[in-house]
């Protein structure tokens, strides 16, 4: 099952009230997740929200370091195929990649789901 972004925010507090409201907007728990780069907020997101938590991090050895500097491949790159492949199509994961590696905290749902963002 594909996924879309449901929203980016900068801190846990603004992510756990998003997917408050959502789960009152009769979304089912199970299909929201969140998606961060870093152990920082997992803990606090899984506690008040139950929703699953996916930590996408750049953990690369010291040979891919140096690869990485003689080839195309870039940090925001490696977000882009975890991004994918955690089920966002391949356009949106460029497009949130990003926002992933500024430490941002996105909302992910289910794509079978609508939602209209009124932001």
């Amino acid at each position: 099952m594909g996924k879309d972004v449901l929203g980016v925010y900068h801190y846990d507090e603004e992510a756990v009230s998003a997917v408050e409201q959502l789960k009152s907007d009769g979304y089912d728990i199970d299909e929201i997740s969140f998606v961060i780069n870093h152990e920082g907020f997992k803990r606090k997101l899984e506690t008040k929200t139950g929703a699953a938590v996916d930590i996408v991090n750049q953990e690369e050895t010291f040979l891919k370091k140096i690869k990485n500097l003689f080839s195309n491949d870039s940090y925001t790159n490696n977000f882009e195929n975890k991004l994918a492949g955690l089920g966002l199509p391949e356009n949106k994961a460029m497009t949130y990649a990003p926002e992933l590696e500024a430490g941002k905290i996105l909302i992910l749902v289910g794509t079978n789901y609508q939602y209209e963002d009124k932001r």
